[in-house]
């Protein structure tokens, strides 16, 4: 019984360990095997496969956008065999609603194919889907046939079913679409040449194009207006309704385009504070750097009903009078000099008043003036006031006996208010004649100083040697201390010994 146990207890042990490989090897090769409903705008919608490869794939883009296929691949499955064993590389763009084929070059030569061919060995075909970075999408059912025969997918009311089993409908009579892959058209040959940014206000019943702001392009020559639908005007970063523009609603008149509506029919409205417009692609793709101007700031009110537009004759864009339908149109500015007429000379005894520009009798103006201070008169020439002496000094009265002109003020004076007597000055003080002013005897004049004589030395010639014989003594007696200093301790020691030893 216990043997029994065991080796029921080993073999769960091995199914345990067994499990987690087999589910690694599972999610290496994550094949599909029932069909799913498409999660892209992109189907399958046709195919033809015989028992030596697939020879055709019809693909179809059911949005409304330009579809890019890069980085996408046709893959299938074996039946003995569910890991990947085949791939188709996808590249390009698809227009919106549009069909492509990928086909081997034997069977379908048309430029529009992606050309490729199935040829593998041991060509046993169950499953055909499409891959992306993105998404992926199973749209052929399991078992793929190859009896050479073209499928197709079955329609709605709408667009294609996305039934399992809509793709098995034989192709009895007609062709399969074959559509053009998106070409970026070539740069155009229009270019932007007038920018109304303010329009006007207009009543309801007014239906002049200077009632909405609007784009006035020029066609070059060579331009072929077929392809006008191939362009648009952009007016802002982000893609958008109100600042992208498709020519296909632009008039034309003569050889401009009027661009004043938006692509849901509203009028168009441009960004009063200035910006930029070009010309890109339909979708976007490629934006032509030739056609990108800048439009000045419309945003004062005095640039309302006042356009941006080029100067053809200058080459510089300007304000300009609205033009829509017309060449452009700029307001006359003359440059001839400004004639400025040079009034009369004044009869004598007036002059001309520079508020009025009139002439003036001098006295009219000079009684209306106040009066002058006292020692000014009024001057004539410029009547402005000015001093007496520089015209009367001639014609002074003299001065009364005691007095004097003052030469500051050309008045008279008392001589006693500048020359009176001053009392006497203290002891050892004398008057200053500059200042009129008493300073001391001492500090000011010169006959108090003592006499100047040489200073001769207080020390005398005999004094001098003794000194000498001085100095040179102490540094004999200080040489022999120093040469002796052991003696002397010796002799200082042996004295002191003997004294203390008497005691």
């Amino acid at each position: 019984m216990l043997r029994v146990v065991n080796y029921i207890a080993a073999v769960v042990l091995v199914i345990l360990s067994l499990a987690p490989l087999e589910q690694v090897s599972a999610e290496l090769t994550p094949v599909p095997t029932s069909p799913v409903s498409p999660s892209s705008a992109l189907m399958i919608t046709a195919y033809q496969a015989a028992s030596d490869g697939l020879n055709l794939v019809q693909l179809y883009n059911g949005s409304d956008d330009l579809l890019t296929l890069d980085g996408m691949q046709l893959r299938y499955s074996r039946k003995s065999n569910p890991a990947i064993t085949e791939s188709i590389p996808l590249s390009g763009r698809m227009l919106p609603n549009s069909h492509i084929l990928a086909a081997a070059v034997d069977v379908l030569t048309s430029n529009n194919r992606v050309s490729f061919r199935f040829a593998p060995s041991g060509w046993e075909p169950k499953t055909l889907w499409i891959e992306s970075p993105n998404f992926l999408t199973v749209t052929i059912p399991t078992d793929l046939k190859t009896d050479d025969v073209v499928y197709k997918r079955s329609r709605t009311t709408t667009g294609y079913s996305t039934a399992v089993s809509a793709l098995n409908t034989p192709l009895s009579t007609g062709s399969i679409e074959a559509d053009h892959l998106y070409d970026v058209p070539p740069e155009p040959l229009v270019e932007i040449v007038e920018v109304l940014a303010r329009s006007k206000s207009c009543s309801p019943f007014e239906a002049s194009p200077t009632c909405s702001d609007y784009i006035k392009l020029r066609m070059k020559a060579g331009f072929d207006a077929s392809d006008i639908g191939r362009y648009r005007v952009r007016t802002g970063t982000s893609e958008s309704v109100t600042n992208t523009f498709s020519l296909l609603n632009a008039t034309v008149h003569d050889n401009y385009l009027l661009l004043n509506l938006r692509d849901d029919g509203d009028v168009l409205s441009l960004t009063n504070s200035g910006g930029y417009v070009w010309l890109e692609d339909i979708f976007g793709v490629t934006r032509y750097g030739n056609t990108l101007i800048s439009y000045a700031d419309a945003g004062s009110e005095k640039y309302v009903d006042q356009s941006w537009a080029l100067n053809d004759q200058t080459g510089i864009w300007t304000w300009a009078i609205p033009s829509p339908i017309d060449a452009n149109n700029f307001p006359i500015i003359t440059n001839e000099p400004e004639i400025v007429s040079t009034p009369a000379v004044c009869p004598a005894g007036k002059y001309r008043n520079p508020e009025t520009n009139r002439c003036r009798s001098i006295e009219d103006a000079v009684s209306e003036l106040a009066a002058c201070e006292e020692g000014k008169e009024r001057n004539p020439a410029t009547n402005r006031c000015r001093s007496i002496i520089t015209t009367a000094a001639a014609t002074l009265v003299s001065c009364e006996p005691g007095e004097e002109r003052n030469i500051l003020t050309n008045r008279c004076r008392r001589i006693a208010a500048a020359s009176q007597a001053l009392a006497a000055c203290g002891e050892n003080q004398e008057r200053n004649p500059e200042t009129n002013r008493c300073r001391k005897v001492s500090s000011a004049s010169p006959n108090t100083l003592a006499a100047v004589t040489d200073v001769q030395s207080p020390i005398k010639e005999s004094s001098k040697k003794w000194i000498i014989a001085a100095v040179v003594l102490v540094a004999v007696i200080g040489y022999a201390v120093y040469e002796w200093r052991q003696d002397i301790t010796l002799f200082t020691r042996s004295l002191l010994s003997r004294i203390g030893a008497r005691r």
